[in-house]
């Protein structure tokens, strides 16, 4: 299981999913201890609940100096608790689906790059057969030679500098069947240069920039969407560290004769709320 996950996280290549994917795993082992920890505590008080049942457990209330909480104040909001792991849930639904969508976006944009690699490699290649073509059709080497060298490395024929503007106007002479020196007209014949080619460029080019503001976006609601997880986990985690500190007290009671002395109603609330603790550790380990 291990190799494929990493095999897995290998292939999403995703630093911010990987991180993810470490903590969230590190959370479930300590949700999943938790929960061991509360089905002991449970099993333990449900046992001590039958034999108080049974008449074998003294009914009698505890002593004044053994100090037992009242079981039934509460120091949290259990709707808002509710609320709360609701929230979660729906946010990585979304979060799931947002993550789907990233890759892919992600995978469209991969394909987009390299349609346009190859279209430009397919461009340049269609470019230097059609100006080739059409320096054969010149009349003289002196002039094949200087157009060839005005195209190639943007040279001036008359003086050698490179100029620009001079390779610019050449270049869109030729693609108009014009002399690439002084632009008249029909004297060259049309060329090979493939049709289209530059067009399905431009749109690539769109449609790589269009996909790119996608991703953008996405990662920003994925970002938003995991901040509020934080920050709705943390707030259940707060709730649930500050709950009933007698819970903690029955559960981790080191004085076996303090649990055995306190009374029943009290064995059955303990009982009732480490269910509770464990029912929504549950809830949080499924998620």
């Amino acid at each position: 299981m291990e190799a494929q996950t990493r095999i897995l996280m290998q292939i999403l290549a995703d630093p911010n999913a990987e991180n993810w994917f470490r903590k969230r795993r590190n959370t479930i082992k300590e949700i999943d201890s938790a929960i061991r920890h509360k089905t002991v505590s449970i099993n333990a008080l449900q046992k001590r609940i039958q034999q108080s049942t049974d008449g074998q457990v003294n009914k009698q209330p505890p002593t004044a100096d053994i100090d037992v909480v009242d079981l039934t104040e509460k120091s949290f909001d259990q709707s808002r608790l509710d609320v709360l792991q609701k929230n979660i849930l729906e946010l990585n639904g979304k979060l799931t689906n947002k993550r789907r969508e990233f890759y892919d976006f992600k995978f469209k944009h991969t394909n987009a790059v390299v349609e346009i690699d190859k279209l430009r490699d397919d461009l340049s290649k269609f470019e230097h057969a059609f100006f080739f073509e059409q320096l054969n059709k010149l009349e003289s080497n002196e002039a094949k030679l200087s157009v060839y060298k005005l195209l190639h490395y943007k040279l001036c024929p008359a003086c050698g500098n490179q100029s620009e503007d001079l390779y610019n106007r050449a270049v869109n002479f030729i693609k108009e069947d014009r002399c690439p020196i002084c632009g008249t007209e029909q004297v060259l014949e049309s060329g090979s240069l493939k049709p289209g080619t530059e067009a399905e460029l431009s749109e690539k080019l769109k449609l790589k920039i269009d996909l790119e503001k996608e991703i953008i976006s996405i990662e920003n609601d994925i970002n938003n969407f995991e901040e509020s997880l934080r920050v709705y986990n943390q707030e259940i985690n707060e709730h649930i560290l500050t709950r009933r500190s007698s819970v903690v007290y029955i559960e981790k009671a080191a004085d076996a004769n303090e649990v055995e002395s306190a009374p029943l109603e009290k064995l059955q609330a303990a009982y009732n709320a480490l269910v509770t603790d464990r029912n929504e550790l549950q809830i949080q380990f499924d998620v």
